[in-house]
């Protein structure tokens, strides 16, 4: 602490901030004691060991040494910022579920490519071609199949009790439904 500058008066507020600056001072312990405490700390952290593990294996295996996780955090986050980086995390990183711009694999399994349907269904000339959609809500465990044929206005809605069925499950099954040819 360097020495006060003696003007040949006294200035209480120097006093004061010399005063005030011992008080702080005169509080503040060094958070981990003695540079072997420090390398064991240091070295476990960069290992990928959390404060808590530190703490506890110190005292098993140097009995004479002991210390408190919250003073390993307190040394790492005052004296020591570039091991803030090593600290293990208290949660996994989330990875974000459900539909993405670049999914590696269809969300509907065996599903079958709108562009591999056959050419004749596009030029919707026969009855028969049927096409089956579900809407369906993520808070509910019900959905609604939606199935239209291509060629007639036909389209028959029915819900169904779960939502994770493989489309070979309806709720109606079309070729077992008369369809005449509407005039």
């Amino acid at each position: 602490m360097p020495l006060p500058v003696y003007t040949g008066y006294y200035l209480s507020h120097k006093a004061q901030e010399r005063a005030d600056k011992r008080n702080r001072e005169s509080h503040r312990r060094p958070r981990l004691k003695s540079d072997s405490i420090r390398q064991y700390v240091e070295k476990r952290i960069r290992l990928g060991w959390s404060p808590e593990l530190i703490a506890g294996r110190l005292a098993i295996k140097h009995p004479g040494f002991s210390i408190s996780h919250e003073a390993i955090y307190q040394w790492i986050y005052q004296e020591a910022p570039d091991l803030i980086l090593s600290l293990v995390r208290a949660h996994r990183k989330r990875k974000h579920r459900g539909y993405s711009r670049k999914h590696k694999k269809s969300h509907i399994p065996e599903r079958i490519s709108i562009q591999k349907r056959p050419k004749i269904v596009l030029q919707r000339l026969q009855i028969g071609h049927w096409e089956t959609d579900t809407i369906s809500c993520r808070k509910s465990y019900q959905a609604v199949q939606v199935t239209v044929e291509r060629k007639s206005p036909i389209c028959q809605v029915g819900q169904t009790q779960h939502q994770n069925f493989t489309g070979h499950e309806c709720c109606f099954d079309p070729k077992t439904q008369p369809l005449s040819n509407p005039a």
